[in-house]
């Protein structure tokens, strides 16, 4: 089965879904609701880097799928690794105190969800050319 254009939307989509709720999560009154907008929040981000994955494969050439897939993951790797060290950072950096934690991950969600949506999404036009590029040479093949 292969990755479309759609599938690259549909993970966007997923992406951009998660947003609201790791930003809400903080805001809720209970733990047990703050749980479920993370939960919900985790569900939507993961569930996105199953057509990325994909459309990743789909561009990359045989040979360098391996490496390719090393790097989409190590990168997975880091950032969530780097996710607590930001939110601590931020905390005493901009808020100065350890009172103001839910206030810094609100803030970090807020900026870096939207943004990492969009750099995302940004990928959608050129992933479309490539597709159509990789149609065209696969009928040159066949």
């Amino acid at each position: 089965m292969q990755a479309s254009r759609r599938d690259f939307l549909i993970g966007t989509g997923l992406f951009a879904a998660a947003a609201p709720f790791e930003i809400i999560a903080p805001l809720m009154p209970n733990g047990q609701l703050s749980l479920l907008c993370v939960g919900v929040a985790l569900a939507c981000g993961l569930a996105s880097s199953v057509p990325q994955n994909a459309a990743i494969q789909r561009v990359t050439p045989n040979e360098m799928r391996g490496q390719v897939t090393a790097v989409y993951i190590f990168m997975f790797i880091v950032f969530g690794a780097l996710g607590g060290q930001l939110i601590g950072s931020v905390t005493q950096r901009v808020f100065h105190s350890d009172a103001d934690l839910k206030k810094a991950m609100i803030l970090t969600a807020s900026v870096l969800m939207p943004l990492a949506a969009i750099v995302i999404s940004r990928g959608i036009k050129p992933y479309g050319r490539e597709i159509k590029r990789l149609e065209s040479l696969e009928g040159i093949v066949r």
